[in-house]
């Protein structure tokens, strides 16, 4: 260690001089800001910082496509910030896969629907379907001799009078998204022959509307919050 020599000339009374060594604090980087949350996030972290905000050093982009904003601090600095809020679809629904590329055989099907009889809006319905999808199996075999016997616009016919018993319309009334109420939209389970089996799957043009017009009306709610920044909007 170099020595330093000090000269001191008391002053005041002065009648005792502590000197404390040590090693200085290290240098660091400033710490970056990257959170992510609900899709309220962003305007709620601005309301509770607003003070400590330039909205001129800052914006936002809101991409209705991924379905998340994200608001970014100091932009022009390399060490800028961002919170990001995602819209996500909820989890059980999600499960459901509906207008997805999904393909259930009766097995599946009925093990994925048997946990979601809470959202059914028709208990009956649930419970016949559940019911009937349990004997399906046992009608195909009695139908069809083999797999090749479920091939072609003959087998197609065929099902379609298999499935005629079977309440493949229902209500659903569940969260489509998380964190928000639940709506009402109808659901219909299609049936085909694929590689030999029989498979399932679903759609839902409601559901569909939902996810569109939800996603635009959550969104504008949000952009108000956060007009006094820069807004870019992407689809």
């Amino acid at each position: 260690m170099n020595e330093l020599e000090l000269k001191i000339k008391p002053e005041g009374g002065l009648q005792e001089l502590i000197v404390r060594h040590g090693d200085a604090l290290p240098l660091r980087e400033p710490k970056v800001i990257s959170l992510s949350g609900v899709i309220t996030s962003p305007a709620d972290y601005y309301e509770k910082k607003k003070k400590n905000i330039e909205p001129l050093d800052c914006n936002v982009v809101a991409n209705y496509t991924s379905r998340r904003i994200t608001l970014t601090l100091s932009e022009q600095s390399y060490y800028a910030g961002t919170i990001t809020g995602s819209l996500e679809i909820h989890p059980d629904l999600k499960k459901l896969e509906v207008n997805g590329t999904k393909y259930y055989t009766e097995k599946e099907l009925y093990k994925t629907l048997n946990f979601q009889g809470r959202y059914f809006q028709n208990k009956e319905v649930y419970t016949d379907l559940i019911e009937k999808l349990k004997k399906f199996k046992a009608s195909v075999q009695q139908e069809f001799v083999n797999q090749d016997s479920l091939k072609g616009a003959a087998a197609i016919s065929k099902l379609t009078n298999i499935t005629t018993d079977i309440p493949l319309n229902f209500i659903l009334a569940m969260p489509v998204f998380s964190g928000f109420d639940p709506k009402t939209f109808e659901v219909s389970i299609n049936v085909t022959a694929q590689d030999g089996e029989v498979k399932f799957y679903m759609e839902s043009i409601a559901l569909n509307d939902i996810i569109s017009t939800e996603t635009e009306s959550i969104f504008e709610k949000q952009i108000a919050r956060l007009k006094d920044f820069v807004i870019i909007k992407q689809w």
